[in-house]
């Protein structure tokens, strides 16, 4: 699909996490890149 459509998928990802965050309670940015971090980095909380 080229690097535009690559792009095209990642928006729709991020679109369908955003939404998926929101109604989780997640509604600031901040909250949302904390519920991504913690999300994409268990072990280092975990190690905690």
């Amino acid at each position: 699909a080229g690097a535009a459509g690559v792009a095209q998928v990642t928006r729709d990802v991020l679109a369908e996490l955003d939404l998926t965050l929101a109604l989780a309670g997640a509604r600031s940015p901040a909250d949302l890149e904390l519920a991504s971090f913690g999300a994409a980095e268990p072990a280092v909380h975990a190690g905690r």
